[in-house]
């Protein structure tokens, strides 16, 4: 059996960069009075599954061995990985609810097009952000 070493492959603080992104734009379009909130925070089983693919992964990607999954291969391989991973965290997959994920898309939402005032008042802040960094900048420069 393989034994994960580090460090891994995987960058598990991107799934968390990305919320802090989507929480700033949120905060940003708050601030020009657009009407937009992110998505609803998944619930905690979902960020156990995250956490469970980020560590599989670093843990796939930390073998010796090659792994080639496509649907022209034998997917025994990636079974035996998947078995392997864990047996190596005291998993029991003989429960496994496969048939159980969502599988279909979600539902597509109308689109929402911004107001002229709405359009202008990013245009504003946009222009009034790249004052304030210029005169920083220049503030910096002559210090």
């Amino acid at each position: 059996m393989s034994k994960a070493r580090g460090p891994y492959r995987v960058d598990p603080l991107g799934y968390k960069k990305a919320n802090e992104a989507l929480d700033k734009k949120a905060e940003n379009a708050r601030e020009l009075g657009l009407d937009y909130e992110p998505a609803q925070q998944e619930p905690v089983a979902h960020a156990v599954i995250a956490g469970a693919l980020f560590d599989f992964m670093g843990w796939l990607t930390s073998r010796k061995e090659r792994l080639v999954l496509s649907s022209a291969d034998n997917a025994s391989p990636a079974v035996e990985a998947i078995t392997e991973f864990a047996k190596m965290r005291g998993l029991s997959l003989n429960d496994a609810k496969v048939q159980d994920w969502n599988t279909s898309p979600p539902a597509q939402r109308t689109w929402v097009s911004l107001t002229d005032e709405q359009m202008l008042a990013i245009v504003h802040y946009s222009q009034l952000d790249n004052a304030r960094a210029i005169e920083a900048k220049l503030k910096e420069m002559n210090n």
